[in-house]
């Protein structure tokens, strides 16, 4: 599969997580790439089942994509699972994408009666879930205690969910507060700021009284070349100083801003970005990736983890960000939060 090919595949899978409107627009104009792998190794299918997202589930599957016996567990469907078991009763300890156990595939889906067949069959409750989305409450017996309460208390769930440090950082944006470690983080930028700004105010300083003297020296061409070169260092010197204002300004100040809206993925390959070169160079490291979420008319860089588990049916997302550098500091998945209240 060629890289371009590759980009599309993984853009696919990535919206498969949440994303229906996109990934339709995918499938209708590429269905060959209905079963291909995203360059992690997961399939459009395999992300929606992680997220029990039914609507693409069906999506998918009507368009060709393969059911497995973890996807028949996401969509409730008992009596396949239940021959599956009869067959292999050793799949019950089987895992899934992400090495998420079967037990979490049932929880997932709120289908009981599939969670407690799995349970007959020996599942363990207390089976580890390190890429977990957020279980639904609608799982529950008819006395309305949670089932497999014990495996949805004991598996961590999905970084945006669980009661990490994230859960604390969603809060204090929604406040209008930036973190402590969230100001750190913007801080650590701060020193190649300075950097670029303090090179290019170094070399502006140094050939900004001798411009003239260059025209004489070296002729109309060559001062032509020390000026740009002149210009260019003073644009970053000024854009660096501006750089380090926004993001001081964040840190010291600590207002946050938001967007709403449904998130759209991409995927970007990673190219060099070196200071000693007054413009990005067009070398790209090779299956190097960055992944970004559009919300609204913003676009920001979000690490691997969280584009992989954007929104069990999610249709809007809210994105706070630092409202001078415009950088990200957390997501808020708007559904599962209505419904997770």
């Amino acid at each position: 599969m060629d890289q371009a090919t590759q980009a599309v595949v993984d853009e696919l899978v990535g919206n498969a997580h949440g994303n229906l409107e996109r990934v339709q627009e995918i499938v209708v104009r590429q269905p060959d790439l209905m079963n291909a792998k995203a360059s992690w190794n997961e399939t459009p299918i395999e992300a929606a089942t992680q997220m029990g997202n039914r609507p693409i589930i069906e999506f998918l599957l009507d368009h060709g994509a393969q059911i497995d016996f973890f996807t028949a567990l996401a969509l409730g469907r008992l009596d396949e699972v239940d021959n599956e078991l009869k067959a292999h009763p050793d799949r019950v300890h089987e895992r899934g994408i992400h090495d998420l156990p079967a037990l979490y595939f049932a929880a997932i889906g709120g289908n009981l009666g599939v969670a407690e067949r799995l349970l007959e069959a020996g599942a363990d409750v207390n089976a580890r879930a390190q890429a977990a989305a957020p279980i639904p409450h609608r799982l529950t017996t008819p006395n309305g205690t949670p089932a497999a309460s014990r495996w949805r208390s004991t598996g961590p769930t999905s970084p945006r969910f669980s009661t990490d440090r994230r859960v604390s950082d969603v809060d204090a944006n929604r406040a209008g507060h930036i973190t402590a470690r969230q100001r750190f983080r913007l801080l650590r930028g701060v020193g190649s700021l300075l950097l670029m700004t303090g090179i290019g105010l170094v070399i502006a300083i140094a050939l900004g009284p001798n411009l003239l003297n260059a025209f004489g020296d070296l002729g109309i061409f060559g001062g032509l070349l020390v000026t740009i070169f002149f210009l260019l260092c003073l644009a970053m010197a000024v854009g660096g100083g501006l750089g380090v204002v926004f993001v001081l300004g964040d840190a010291v100040l600590g207002r946050v801003s938001s967007v709403t809206g449904a998130p759209t993925l991409r995927r970007v390959a990673l190219r060099t970005n070196s200071l000693t070169r007054p413009f990005p160079s067009t070398y790209t490291y090779p299956d190097q990736y960055k992944y970004k979420v559009m919300v609204g008319d913003k676009e920001f860089d979000i690490d691997p983890m969280l584009a992989d588990h954007l929104g069990r049916d999610t249709q809007k997302v809210r994105v706070y960000f630092a409202a001078y550098s415009g950088k990200f500091l957390s997501l808020e998945p708007l559904a599962a939060t209505a419904s997770g209240g």
